[in-house]
């Protein structure tokens, strides 16, 4: 089984008494468990034929448990049936049988909100899962091609995106392609040897003290005239005969 869709029904038993004016609902989360050892499955692809602004059907499976600002939630569409789907990131393998458990968390800020009524099925068809065409996608194709604001025609794009088999397969094989390949491990061996090669080789101490007397050298050959008298007073100060005389 791949994905999961609940039905959530109006019905004027459960919506008609409000003890709240708004009638607001709001499922903080979906999750689904199966037996054996309790494993977490992971979904994608979160459709819903309506979700409040903030609170995209997406959130409800993102694994975040945020005080705010996470699940999905339908205001103002209360007292109207909805649909949502969610379909696993793993097909799911079926030994002798298997049980489910669903856990839908539910933490409206008042604490008086929870689901009435809904239904949930079950399907094994081939990813990517659509539920058909949304009333808002409908109420858009109903207009004139010419009349269409700018909203409504980014409305229709996005729902292709999203929902045509071809084109996300093929922006999946663009995503792969555009990752940088591996890094050769022999090409790594290169460069670390060449990184090698190119650093310079501290000089021998004896080499050094050369090349630094060589410069010195050097100096005292542009200036003779000072060099000579630093010589002359030298030889004067160290020798003992001008030592005595003085």
């Amino acid at each position: 089984w791949k994905t999961y869709r609940f039905d959530f029904v109006s019905a004027e038993d459960l919506t008609g008494l409000r003890f709240r004016p708004g009638g607001e609902v709001f499922v903080k989360s979906i999750r689904v468990y199966r037996n054996e050892a309790p494993a977490k499955l992971s979904f994608e692809n979160a459709l819903a034929t309506f979700s409040q602004n903030g609170y995209p059907v997406a959130s409800a499976v993102d694994g975040k448990l945020a005080a705010a600002g996470n699940g999905w939630a339908i205001a103002p569409q209360m007292g109207k049936a909805h649909f949502a789907s969610f379909q696993t990131k793993r097909d799911l393998v079926f030994k002798n049988g298997s049980e489910l458990t669903f856990t839908l968390k539910q933490e409206f800020n008042s604490g008086q909100h929870a689901l009435g009524r809904f239904r949930l099925a079950v399907t094994d068809a081939p990813r990517p899962i659509s539920f058909g065409v949304s009333p808002e996608t409908s109420a858009i194709f109903a207009v004139a091609l010419d009349k269409r604001t700018p909203q409504q025609k980014k409305k229709l794009s996005d729902t292709f995106k999203n929902t045509d088999p071809d084109r996300i397969k093929l922006t999946k094989a663009l995503e792969q392609a555009r990752k940088p390949l591996p890094e050769d491990p022999k090409l790594k061996q290169f460069q670390d040897k060449l990184s090698l090669a190119r650093t310079p080789v501290p000089l021998p101490p004896r080499i050094a003290r050369l090349r630094r007397d060589l410069e010195l050298s050097k100096g005292q050959l542009v200036k003779k005239r000072i060099v000579g008298a630093q010589d002359l007073a030298w030889a004067i100060i160290n020798t003992p005969a001008f030592l005595f005389n003085r």
